[in-house]
């Protein structure tokens, strides 16, 4: 498999992160997967979007998991990076699946959750979308979370048909390995620094890929990938997405 580069929440230097225009502005530069987050607003819709606030990368203030969607799609989500980008909105999952489906952009989609409740629901809605919104001929998108428990969710709801990711900013033990490669998982996200040669070639042994994040540096890249072996990177510097 090829070495894979993920555009990280689109093109976070070209355009307000999470937003469709994000993701239309690495696909324009060349990027083959975007990694997004997701989120469910108060009433229960699917969002994308980071941060748990709105504050950073919105005119709102608060938490986003306390808002109502029709709150959520008020927001200005552009201004904060550049006054060109007024207006622009937070998207749904189901406009960014759109979008990249048009695209023909691969996706590796994190699921962002503080409680089982909102894992369960969130992992039952991103399978009701993706059966609805992604097009059988493109390849199914990696599914990746910090939690276990969403990523078991989504197995149950999607009968293991999607590609699973655990992410972790430390490695983790042979033990908790074995069991993702017993429940089918394809690869573990980890932060770069922590990755190594010796602990990158145990998690292949065990049929996993290894993808690092967030690189943004070239000559790192190389290491990682010549060095450590590592299988991809997540990037934020457009410039890296075609290596």
């Amino acid at each position: 498999m090829a070495f894979r580069i993920f555009a990280h929440r689109g093109a976070p230097k070209l355009a307000p992160e999470n937003t469709i225009v994000a993701l239309e502005a690495a696909a324009a530069a060349g990027a083959k997967w975007v990694e997004c987050d997701l989120q469910l607003t108060k009433d229960n819709q699917v969002v994308i979007f980071h941060d748990e606030t709105v504050d950073r990368t919105t005119n709102g203030r608060g938490s986003l998991s306390e808002m109502t969607y029709d709150q959520v799609a008020k927001l200005d989500a552009g201004s904060w990076f550049d006054p060109k980008f007024a207006g622009v909105r937070v998207p749904t999952l189901v406009a960014w699946l759109q979008c990249s489906a048009s695209l023909e952009i691969a996706q590796n989609l994190e699921l962002k959750v503080d409680t089982d409740q909102q894992a369960e629901m969130l992992a039952f809605l991103l399978v009701q979308n993706l059966k609805t919104y992604w097009p059988d001929k493109m390849s199914a998108p990696l599914i990746s979370s910090s939690s276990f428990y969403a990523l078991q969710c989504v197995a149950k709801a999607s009968k293991n048909t999607l590609p699973l990711a655990l992410i972790s900013d430390e490695q983790i033990s042979e033990s908790k390995i074995t069991e993702l490669q017993q429940l089918g998982f394809f690869s573990v996200h980890h932060e770069y620094q922590c990755l190594n040669k010796k602990y990158v070639d145990l998690v292949h042994a065990h049929d996993l890929k290894v993808y690092a994040y967030t690189v943004n540096d070239e000559k790192e890249v190389t290491r990682l990938k010549d060095e450590c072996g590592v299988d991809g990177v997540f990037v934020d510097a457009q410039v890296l997405y075609v290596l």
